[in-house]
């Protein structure tokens, strides 16, 4: 009894409980905002990308059957090579009906 109160009553050592409680979550703040960051840049990539490829196919060279297969391309492209990417991604391509405007649609997932 006498053993406890005094490991109770002595104040030596009292930092290494209270490091040990904040590092969980000070660890888990630094996880998400690795998490948080990579999530950032490939939304970043993806609109970059997207923007590139709406640009790329609505010029005249392409008819609006051959727009989608080359925006696929230019898109898949786009990612591996400028921002090293392998990302699952549905890409949709669809132009206007007067062949003025494109509107990319994309959904990804990253692994």
């Amino acid at each position: 009894m006498r053993m406890l109160k005094r490991f109770i009553a002595d104040l030596r050592g009292g930092f290494s409980p209270i490091f040990a409680l904040i590092l969980v979550p000070v660890a888990g703040a630094a996880g998400l905002a690795v998490d948080y960051g990579r999530a950032v840049y490939t939304h970043d990539a993806l609109q970059a990308a997207a923007d590139a490829t709406a640009l790329a196919v609505i010029s005249p060279r392409y008819t609006q059957a051959e727009v989608k297969s080359a925006a696929q391309s230019i898109f898949a492209a786009q990612l591996r090579e400028k921002y090293g990417l392998t990302i699952d991604t549905q890409m949709e391509a669809t132009v206007s009906p007067d062949g003025k405007s494109v509107t990319i649609a994309v959904v990804g997932a990253v692994k």
